[in-house]
C-alpha cells in the first residue's frame, strides 16, 4: 500500500467501467471519511510517469469531496492498457451494484481490448454470463476476417478456430476443441444459468421495477443529506447557530445514522424465493433489501 497524491492519479473515462458515476455513492463515501473511517485501497497501474486509475472512480473523488489531499493506494507496475483491461473486472463483487448497461460496457471494453479472447475468459474477467459476452460480441463486432474463420485463444494459451454454427445434423459441422465445447452446444455451455437467464426485456422491466421500489428510499436519503447541510450551515452561523452549534455533531451523527439505516432498508433485487410474488423470506413484499442481500452474501 502507498499513499498518493490525489492529483498525480489520472481518471481517464475512458477507463471506467461503468457508464457513470452514481454522486449519492460519491457522498455517502465522503461521509464516511469526514467520519474518520477508511475505505478500501484504490487501485492505480503505475507506468513510470503516471498513475492510471483503474478501480476505485467513486472512492478518489469522495476523497476529494471530503477535502483529504492524498489516498491509500495498491500500486501495480503496468501501462494505461493494462489498467483498462484490469478496470474491466473491476466492481464484480464489490462497490456500487453495477446496472446491466454497466456489465455490457465492460464487456464491450474487454472485447476491444482482447478481440481473440475467448467468451469464457471474458464472462470470468467481467464477470457476467457467456450469453451475454456472445450476445455483445456479435452486435460490437468489426473485425475484418477477410473470410478466415475467427480465432479465440483458450485457456490454455493457444488459438483455436471458431467455426460458424451449422445446422443439426450437418455432417460439415467440425468438432471443437473440448475447452470450447460450449460454443456448439446449446444443452451444455458450462454456463449453468445460461438456460434460465430472462430475455432482455423481461430484464430491463425488473430493473425498472426495483427502481421504482428504491426511488422513495433515494429520495428521503438525499432530503436527509440536504437536511445535513442546511443545519451545518445554520450552526455555523454566527447569529442563528446559539445553542444549535452544541448540538449538532449529535444531531449529525443521528441523520448519517439514519440515512444509513434507510440505505440498508432500499430495495435492490426481487425475492430470489418467491421471483417477486411475495413471501415470508420477503416479508411478503416481493423485493429483497439491501441488507438481506449482503447478509446472504457473507452467509
Amino acid at each position: 500500500m502507498a499513499q498518493i497524491d490525489i492529483t498525480l492519479i489520472e481518471r481517464d473515462p475512458e477507463l471506467q467501467s461503468r457508464v457513470t458515476t452514481d454522486d449519492d455513492t460519491i457522498e455517502e463515501y465522503a461521509e464516511h471519511l469526514r467520519s474518520g473511517k477508511q475505505l478500501p485501497d484504490v487501485i492505480v497501474f503505475h507506468d513510470g510517469l503516471r498513475y492510471w486509475l483503474a478501480d476505485g472512480f467513486h472512492r478518489v473523488p469522495a476523497h476529494v469531496e471530503a477535502g483529504l489531499k492524498v489516498i491509500n493506494a495498491t500500486v501495480l507496475d503496468g501501462t494505461r492498457i493494462q489498467a483498462a483491461w484490469y478496470a474491466c473486472g473491476a466492481n464484480t463483487a464489490h462497490g456500487l451494484r453495477r446496472t446491466n448497461a454497466d456489465k455490457r460496457r465492460a464487456v464491450e471494453q474487454a472485447l476491444k481490448l482482447r478481440p481473440d479472447e475467448s467468451d469464457r475468459s471474458i464472462a470470468e474477467h467481467c464477470g457476467v454470463s457467456q450469453t451475454t459476452v456472445g450476445k455483445v460480441r456479435s452486435q460490437v463486432s468489426n473485425l475484418d476476417t477477410c473470410g478466415a474463420p475467427p480465432k479465440r485463444i483458450g485457456k490454455d494459451g493457444k488459438a483455436y478456430n471458431v467455426e460458424p454454427s451449422k445446422p443439426e445434423g450437418d455432417p460439415g459441422a467440425v468438432e471443437a476443441d473440448e475447452d470450447f465445447a460450449w460454443l456448439n452446444n446449446d444443452e451444455d455451455d458450462g454456463d449453468e444459468d445460461a438456460e434460465d437467464l430472462p430475455p432482455e426485456e423481461e430484464v430491463d422491466e425488473v430493473e425498472e421495477r426495483m427502481k421504482e421500489l428504491a426511488a422513495p428510499y433515494e429520495s428521503a436519503v438525499r432530503d436527509l443529506v440536504q437536511i445535513k447541510k442546511t443545519m451545518n450551515a445554520i450552526a455555523a452561523d454566527s447569529e442563528l447557530g446559539g445553542y444549535l452549534a452544541l448540538s449538532i455533531t449529535r444531531i449529525a451523527t443521528d441523520i448519517d445514522r439514519l440515512r444509513g439505516e434507510i440505505r440498508q432498508l432500499t430495495p435492490v433485487m426481487p425475492c430470489g424465493k418467491c421471483g417477486g410474488e411475495g413471501c415470508s423470506a420477503c416479508q411478503f413484499t416481493g423485493f429483497w433489501t439491501r441488507q438481506v442481500e449482503r447478509s446472504r452474501q457473507e452467509a
